[in-house]
């Protein structure tokens, strides 16, 4: 297991989902085994129809697009996982924004963001700062309610400091360089 994912998955031990989840991308590693759990309705959406997810979409596009208006499911979950997967969303704001309306009033956002990650797929588009990631969050209305970076391992840390130093960059003093990414949980309001 990476280092990232272990951080991830010590973030969401501290949850006990009810109710109604949506997990966006899950269906190559589901969220459901990560969690307590006591949701009463889960479905997968995913764009990958090999994975036979509950939903199939492509979360960049609009989600009245597939037919979600239909389905009955906008403002319809307590919960939407977006874990593991931004960096493959071309469409950023969208897909936050999607999230955003699968939500009930009050309903939560887990999701987590990486930018200092090896590229290992031609379908990678995004990796975000924190700070760009949580001024997105909040520019389409979710309020932040914790936070916490993840760190790059002490190995990959030491690899990262040599790779800098060869190519003559600055690291800044008051700054965390081991700082990778962030998990978040968001509250629709």
């Amino acid at each position: 297991m990476s280092y990232q994912k272990h951080q991830t998955i010590e973030f969401l031990s501290k949850y006990k989902v009810k109710g109604s989840v949506l997990d966006i991308g899950g269906g190559e590693n589901p969220v459901k085994g990560m969690v307590k759990w006591k949701a009463k309705k889960y479905l997968i959406a995913d764009n990958n129809k090999k994975l036979k997810p509950d939903i199939l979409w492509d979360i960049n596009k609009v989600a009245a697009e597939i037919g979600f208006y239909e389905m009955g499911e906008i403002n319809n979950f307590n919960w939407v996982f977006f874990l593991g997967t931004m960096s493959y969303v071309y469409n950023l704001k969208q897909a936050l924004h999607n999230a955003y309306h699968m939500l009930k009033k009050g309903g939560t956002l887990i999701t987590n963001s990486t930018f200092i990650y090896p590229y290992h797929d031609k379908k990678e588009y995004c990796h975000q700062t924190p700070h760009g990631f949580i001024r997105l969050l909040k520019e389409i209305g979710f309020r932040i309610k914790r936070k916490k970076y993840i760190k790059l391992s002490k190995e990959a840390f030491k690899y990262y400091k040599k790779m800098c130093k060869a190519d003559g960059l600055f690291m800044h003093p008051d700054l965390n360089h081991r700082i990778a990414g962030v998990i978040i949980e968001a509250k629709k309001e």
